[in-house]
Parts: structure tokens; C-alpha cells; sequence
């Protein structure tokens, strides 16, 4: 008959432990539980145990106590079974023995990753490393492709609003943390378009995004599929003293199927998460969403090199590896999707070590310029749906929104030239309303179909804006990206050739 220890670190398991001695009166053996340990956020129980069967020698284990019921055991055990044989064993741990129930929860042993605790460390512990950026682009790189050198299953299409609700699940749901935390930011998930931070640039929500599959069309992105853990972060990453040899724990949501630009988009985060607790983020949160979204165009942020060297490697590597297969519009669409999605999952959750509010409306403004970006990204290959059109006030802050005639082209010439002449570049933003192409086609959709006869007043305007978006494009000013800039320019060209 087994035994154990009589200290009280047992009692983590409450009524479970009844049913815990019950299996040992079964089984031979001694174990010992060492400690309680923390590798992320799946709610389970993890602990180190030592089990001595006579004449085996002792062995270390970590014992878990899962959460998720028998899908997530299935998940642990197949985490190892259905991953290729080189992979697995540099990477992975294998189960020991069965399941056992605990009131309704599995417990599991499983072998120490690397065999040795003692020379692994979190990925989080390197963060200040000044080799961290190579260590998570290798990492990444070969949990993408080390993981999946075969993909049996083709890729999948889905809408966006289709693919962030798979990604996303329940948090999408009333009452949810992310919908409750949206809502104390102002945040409708009906509203098209939200203010950022100072209220200074209009952003499409990605709410709406995720619900509404009228936003971004009918087109169909292609959903690259593989194996991945299902959430990656800092701290179920282990490195040892070689970052290429490291290990994967907390696999209790690994699947065979899984989109595979989430892991890395969740990583990426998990990052963030860690970072903005340790800066006074409020000053270079702009720089951080920008170094985090892969924005074409896009000059370099200031302030973030550090964390912009990591990102920006990161997608590097992975949109290298996409392109060696010919499918790197297809992972750029997928990364964009995930890195929103990963965003949301953040903005409803609490950030340790950071104002919790502050940081999730970050997170949502993050999710916000990814949108934005995606957005610019998908609609350059297609016409722009007909309700991306209106423009409603959804608030990050409370600063009023002003809305765009719907009829008024004079007026909306005088609102669009007040944007480039008037609004000089944003300190926070260096942005302005015209600088995003999603933004850009919302406003001119505000033109009726049939042009309206050009007066003398909408003739001056259109001229001196087509001088400003000139001199703009030829001096580099920073309040509107040059290939933005143009668009509009082309349009008031356009505009001018309509005979009086």
C-alpha cells in the first residue's frame, strides 16, 4: 500500500485528498509533495513531488491537478503522443501512469521537464536579457516549424469576424470580464469607430470586428493549422543554459489543429505584460502599440528599442518562414487576426504589477490599432463594405467625437481640410484622421455617388488641400503617411476633373 508525507502543502487539495489517499491504498510507493508552484493562468494545482518505489530508484515529478477535466488530460497525453518524435523529445515531458480523480478533477504526474529544475528558468526571468530578442525569435520560430515539419490538415477559411470568435470563445459574451471592462471605458460593441487615448485619432473597434461579419466583407481568410500549446506565454516557456534546448509546460490546451499564428501573438503579449510593469508605459504606450503591430510604412518607434527589437524580430522570423512557403499575405492576415485577438484576451484580464483598468484599456487600444491596421491591410484587396461607413462616438476617454456630414460635400471638404491643415502633428500619435486607409475610405464613403456640382468654394478647398497633401508628401511631414497622403491627393484630383 502507498503513502505520503503528513505536511500540510496537501491540504491545496481539499476534499480531493480523500480521494487521493483511497488511490494510494491501491498503489506501492511514497511520495512526498516539495512545493506548490505557478506556470501561467489555467487555474490548475502544480506541485513537485518525490515518489520512491522500492527497488526503483526515486523520482522526481511534478504533480497537476487540472481544471479541465478529461479534455485536458487528453490534451496533456496527446501533447506528446502526436508530436513528432525529435520535437517532443527535446521540448516536451511525458506523462506518468493514469489519471486520477479528485471530486471531479483529474490529477496527473508527469516527468521534469529537462529532468533537472534546478537549471531551468522561466522565459520571463530573461526579459532584461540583452540576448532576450534572439531567444524568443528562436523560440517562436521553432515552436511554428520545428512543431509542424508535416501539416495534415489544409487551411481553413473564415471570416474575421468568424476566426477572432473562434479565438475569443465566451470572452465575447455579456457579462464576460471583456465585456464588462469595455464597458467601463465607454465602449458599445455596436460603435464602428472609438477614440484613442487623447481623443485624437478614430480607430475601428475591434468588437464590432469580432461580431459584426458585415465589417470586413464576405472574404474569407485562409487559417494556417498545425500543432500549438494554446497558451503560450512567459511562464510556461523553460529555458535551460542553452535557450534552443528549451521545454513547454502547461499543455493542457495543446491541439493538433490550432491556428498557428496565435501562440506567437500570445507570447508576444505575454511579453508586453511583463514589460509595461516595469515602465512608466503611460509615456510610451503609443510607441509600444506601434512597435507591437506590424505596420507597413511605418517609421521605427523612439523610446521602446529594447521591447521593438524583440517584436520586430519576432514577426521577422516568422513572416520569413511563411514567405519560404509562398503564403506570406495569408500569415500576415492570420498574425494580424491573432495579435487582435491576444489583445482582447489581455484587455479582460488583470495585468500584475500595473493599474489594472489603465492597462486594459492599453490592451484595447492596442487591439484597436491592429484593427486598423488589419483593416488597411484587408480592404486594399477588395471594396470597402458599405456600413464601415458611419461613424458613431465610442469612447476609450470621453472626448467628443465630431461626426462626418453624410450629404454635405461642402461641408465635409471643410471638415477634411480642417484634419490636414489644422490638426498639426500629434505628439502622442504623430497621426492624423487621414492617416489611416481605413479611416480614409469611411470619410470619403461620406461623398454622395453622384458628384455634386463643384462651387467656387469646394474648388479652393480642394485646391489648397491638394498644395498641403503636396508639400506634405515632398517634406516628410510626419502628420500623414506618404502613401496615405497620396490617396487622398488622387481623390481631390479626381474630384477636380468633374466639369463645372
Amino acid at each position: 500500500m502507498g503513502s505520503r508525507d503528513q505536511g500540510r502543502l496537501w491540504d491545496q487539495l481539499g476534499d480531493g485528498l480523500t480521494d487521493f489517499d483511497r488511490w494510494l491504498k491501491t498503489h506501492d510507493g511514497h511520495y512526498e509533495l516539495r512545493r506548490w508552484i505557478f506556470t501561467g493562468r489555467s487555474g490548475s494545482l502544480v506541485g513537485v513531488v518525490i515518489r520512491h518505489e522500492n527497488p526503483d530508484p526515486p523520482q522526481q515529478l511534478i504533480m497537476r491537478v487540472g481544471a479541465g477535466g478529461p479534455d485536458e488530460v487528453r490534451r496533456l497525453r496527446n501533447s506528446w503522443r502526436l508530436s513528432p518524435t525529435p520535437y517532443r523529445d527535446a521540448h516536451l515531458a511525458q506523462l506518468e501512469g493514469e489519471p486520477i480523480d479528485l471530486r471531479h478533477r483529474l490529477l496527473v504526474f508527469q516527468q521534469i521537464a529537462g529532468g533537472d529544475l534546478t537549471t531551468n528558468r522561466a522565459l520571463a526571468d530573461d526579459i532584461e536579457s540583452d540576448e532576450f530578442a534572439e531567444t524568443c525569435t528562436g523560440i517562436t520560430r521553432s515552436i511554428v516549424a520545428d512543431w509542424n515539419p508535416d501539416f495534415p490538415h489544409r487551411p481553413e477559411p473564415k471570416t474575421a469576424g468568424a476566426y477572432l470568435r473562434d479565438l475569443l470563445g465566451d470572452r465575447l459574451e455579456v457579462g464576460s470580464e471583456l465585456m464588462e471592462s469595455a464597458a467601463r471605458a465607454g465602449i458599445d460593441p455596436d460603435t464602428e469607430w472609438i477614440l484613442s487615448s487623447r481623443g485624437k485619432r478614430q480607430l475601428p473597434n475591434p468588437l464590432r470586428l469580432a461580431l459584426d461579419d458585415d465589417l470586413a466583407g464576405p472574404r474569407q481568410a485562409m487559417i494556417v493549422l498545425g500543432r500549438a500549446h494554446g497558451d503560450l506565454n512567459v511562464n510556461n516557456v523553460l529555458l535551460p543554459a542553452d535557450p534552443a534546448a528549451y521545454r513547454l509546460v502547461d499543455l493542457g490546451e495543446f491541439d493538433t489543429a490550432a491556428p498557428l499564428a496565435r501562440d506567437p501573438m500570445h507570447l508576444l503579449l505575454s511579453i508586453a505584460a511583463k514589460w509595461i510593469a516595469t515602465v512608466d508605459w503611460s509615456l510610451v504606450g503609443h510607441d509600444l502599440a506601434q512597435a507591437i503591430v506590424p505596420i507597413r510604412n511605418h517609421q521605427p518607434p523612439r523610446g521602446v528599442g529594447r521591447f521593438a527589437k524583440v517584436s520586430r524580430e519576432m514577426h521577422g522570423a516568422l513572416q520569413r518562414w511563411a514567405a519560404s512557403s509562398g503564403i506570406g499575405d495569408i500569415w500576415a492576415e492570420q498574425s494580424l487576426l491573432s495579435l487582435i485577438a491576444a489583445a482582447l484576451r489581455f484587455a479582460g484580464r488583470k495585468v500584475p504589477g500595473t493599474d489594472h483598468e489603465a492597462a486594459r484599456r492599453w490592451f484595447f487600444y492596442l487591439a484597436a490599432v491592429a484593427t486598423s491596421e488589419f483593416l488597411d491591410l484587408w480592404l486594399d484587396e477588395g471594396e470597402a463594405p458599405a456600413n464601415v461607413v458611419p461613424i458613431r462616438p465610442g469612447l476609450i476617454t470621453t472626448p467628443p467625437v465630431r461626426a462626418v456630414p453624410d450629404n454635405d460635400a461642402t461641408t465635409f471638404l471643410r471638415a477634411l481640410r480642417d484634419e490636414v491643415t489644422m490638426h498639426k502633428p500629434d505628439p502622442d500619435t504623430e497621426l492624423s484622421m487621414v492617416s489611416s486607409t481605413s479611416m480614409l475610405r469611411a470619410i470619403l464613403g461620406q461623398i454622395p455617388a453622384a458628384r455634386p456640382p463643384l462651387t467656387g468654394e469646394i474648388v479652393t478647398m480642394a485646391e489648397d488641400l491638394r498644395r498641403e497633401l503636396t508639400a506634405a508628401t515632398r517634406t516628410g511631414a510626419t502628420y500623414a503617411d506618404r502613401e496615405h497622403a497620396l490617396k487622398v491627393h488622387g481623390w481631390l484630383r479626381e474630384l477636380l476633373a468633374t466639369p463645372l
